[in-house]
């Protein structure tokens, strides 16, 4: 998970830019920025919209364009009480820690290009995660998802002396584990889920992909009991609402929908037949 930036000691990122297309550049067009700021979770009566204006190519992502607002105040306004706080340090996608709401829908602010987060006014609506406790303006807490991940163990065996099985994957094997392999963190599977929030016990697509995978490795197999035992228990796999919105959302494209229903098959076969393993 990227680091929170404080206001005032981002360190300098190598682009920020999105990819652009081959060709001459885009002339800089003027964009606003419709920040939904509050200063604190327990200070709900400074929540406010601040609207930022911010000259740049269209390419230029939405993380981009706030770094440049930033720059061009000079880290601080007396208007807003101070630069708007936002996470992320990669610019390309891998940190997961710029996840907010751009214009209404969850995505990583790196990613998007302005002109194409952009209304016809030129307008971009940017509001912190609605399913994470709020830290400050665009900044959210995601401690919980390492907490939910907790319940899938890693490292192992609990069971003091028990054996490990060493096995290594066929070349197509690996080259699949490598591509589910992908999750940053960052939260927008959590976030698109209606099922998913701060007062419920669903622990999501993350977790349950999380348990998917490593179910799947040779080296996790010996595990494999207590992941199912764990996404059995209430707020498991279970609990899923099938919406199928957090496929939608994920931005390295991992195929939740397909990791959520084999962890499901297999804890219906676990609660069948596991008795008889024991």
């Amino acid at each position: 998970m990227a680091k929170s930036i404080p206001p005032q000691e981002q360190q300098e990122p190598s682009s920020t830019k999105a990819p652009a297309a081959a060709g001459s550049a885009a002339p800089e067009q003027e964009y606003t920025l419709a920040v939904q700021r509050q200063d604190a979770l327990e200070k709900p009566e400074t929540r406010r919209v601040d609207e930022l204006r911010v000259r740049c190519s269209p390419g230029t992502s939405v993380l981009g364009a706030l770094k440049l607002e930033r720059e061009a105040r000079d880290g601080s306004t007396s208007k807003s009480g101070g630069s708007v706080a936002w996470e992320g340090d990669c610019f390309d996608g891998s940190c997961g820690g710029c996840s907010m709401l751009i214009q209404g829908k969850v995505a990583l602010a790196c990613s998007v290009p302005v002109a194409k987060a952009a209304d016809k006014d030129q307008r971009v609506r940017l509001a912190p995660m609605r399913h994470f406790p709020l830290v400050r303006d665009l900044v959210v807490d995601r401690s919980r998802v390492q907490r939910l991940l907790s319940l899938v163990p890693l490292q192992g065996p609990r069971t003091a002396g028990a054996p490990v099985q060493s096995e290594t994957p066929s070349a197509i094997h690996a080259l699949e584990l490598a591509r589910l392999d992908q999750c940053n963190r960052c939260g927008a599977c959590l976030e698109a889920c209606p099922q998913y929030g701060v007062h419920s016990e669903f622990v999501g697509a993350l977790t349950l992909h999380e348990a998917h995978l490593r179910n799947s490795t040779p080296s996790g197999r010996h595990q494999r009991t207590e992941r199912l035992e764990a996404m059995m228990a209430p707020g498991g796999v279970n609990s899923c609402g099938k919406a199928q919105n957090c496929v939608e959302v994920c931005p390295a494209q991992l195929p939740l929908v397909d990791s959520i229903q084999s962890v499901a098959r297999a804890t219906t076969k676990h609660m069948l037949l596991g008795w008889l393993f024991k």
